[in-house]
């Protein structure tokens, strides 16, 4: 399972990636008793966006990212983000997690993951088992317009080679 977190670079008036630090406690090995002294390992989650400051969708393991709104550094930054509508953050709330759009019980929800997602096998899962129509026809243009993307990229790459 995983929370969909889209980030909007233009929003944040920021291009490209957003890093956030959060804390993951490890018994200190030198510590007379382990479950009492902890040190704390910082790490990171780094939040990509599109192209030219488009938005892109991140799919976030839970654990993580209540890691990263729960540490007191982030909160700020996470709150000023959310009010700029720069983060959207999406919980799958479906009975059963498969790893695709039916994560999300609400079409709207699943629709704006989908349009700004770049996950090819997650944009396919959701026109394969997604049974609303409103949602496979996002995702098939979604997965459509990234395949055509990416035949552009390897045309002008071609063109340059000759």
């Amino acid at each position: 399972m995983s929370i969909a977190v889209v980030y909007h670079p233009k929003a944040a008036v920021q291009m490209g990636m957003q890093a956030f630090a959060y804390p993951v406690n490890q018994p200190n090995s030198t510590a007379k008793n382990a479950s009492i002294r902890r040190e704390v390992e910082l790490n990171q989650l780094i939040l990509r966006g599109g192209p030219n400051g488009s938005p892109m969708t991140n799919f976030v393991d839970p654990a993580v990212w209540d890691a990263v709104e729960g540490h007191d550094r982030n909160k700020e930054v996470l709150s000023r983000m959310k009010g700029q509508r720069a983060l959207m953050i999406y919980r799958p709330d479906a009975e059963t997690i498969v790893g695709c759009s039916t994560d999300y019980t609400k079409p709207e929800e699943a629709a704006a993951i989908i349009a700004t997602c770049d996950n090819d096998v997650w944009l396919q899962l959701s026109m394969n088992r997604d049974t609303r129509q409103q949602v496979i026809s996002a995702a098939s243009q979604r997965f459509t317009e990234r395949q055509q993307a990416k035949l552009r990229k390897q045309q002008n790459e071609m063109a340059l080679m000759v």
